[in-house]
């Protein structure tokens, strides 16, 4: 039953975005004998009729014995927010599995979950499934949680557009304590301009019991967590940290 409520939350989330359900289908024929897939994003300054849903395109192109076939361009927002943020957000499973041993189960019960960065929801959604918990995600990116809300997911998560500029946004918007905090390839994306990150993530050591997260490396985000007091690890450009509230 769940296999088929899965599979129609993505005939939803593909009948919703027909451009990026495409580069679905041609991400499948890909993995046949023969045939090659790749998938290029890139940025552009171009603002269409509709200001802020797009920033970007994304290209998928189809090969059969390393000749083009057929190519594939999205240019919308929510189009290429679908495709980037919900249907091709790789390694979701593994992320899931290798979480580190916490009382998830007391934790739930706690208070509610919150990813920041949570793009569509993908990964709160299976975190939150997985451990019966509330959750809450933000993002600064609307078309992203568009496509969060058209999903079945938008029933047991709540989904805010919050552009932080500052590291007191969280603890505005939000007067509670989170059991747990994650960042999925969300830290990096936050500027260092005005002390933000640094700002942000203490106001969240203060609203958190956890805060868990999974960030490609960079000195400056090593520098960061330092300065808070947060020791990362650090393996193969992937810097990771399980942060504790100390009067857990």
């Amino acid at each position: 039953m769940t296999r088929f409520k899965q599979l129609l939350q993505l005939l939803k989330v593909m009948l919703c975005f027909p451009r990026a359900a495409m580069l679905v289908v041609m991400s499948g024929v890909g993995k046949l004998p023969l045939f090659r897939y790749t998938y290029q994003r890139e940025p552009v300054k171009y603002v269409g009729p509709r200001p802020g849903y797009v920033d970007g395109h994304s290209l998928g192109r189809l090969f059969l014995c390393g000749l083009v076939i057929f190519r594939w361009r999205l240019s919308e927002g929510p189009s290429l927010s679908a495709y980037h943020f919900f249907l091709h957000r790789p390694g979701l499973k593994q992320y899931v599995e290798r979480l580190p041993n916490l009382p998830y189960k007391n934790l739930a019960r706690i208070g509610r979950f919150l990813e920041v960065g949570c793009g569509a929801g993908r990964l709160l959604g299976a975190i939150t499934t997985k451990y019966s918990a509330k959750g809450v995600g933000i993002d600064q990116y609307e078309p992203a949680l568009q496509v969060g809300r058209l999903s079945d997911i938008s029933k047991k998560l709540e989904f805010y557009h919050l552009k932080i500029e500052r590291g007191d946004e969280v603890s505005r918007a939000f007067d509670e304590i989170f059991s747990i905090v994650f960042f999925a390839s969300a830290l990096t994306h936050i500027t260092r301009q005005n002390d933000c990150r640094p700002r942000l993530l203490r106001e969240l050591m203060r609203q958190s019991r956890y805060i868990i997260a999974h960030e490609k490396y960079s000195s400056e985000l090593y520098e960061d967590l330092k300065t808070v007091g947060i020791e990362p690890d650090i393996e193969d450009g992937v810097l990771t940290f399980v942060w504790k509230r100390a009067d857990d």
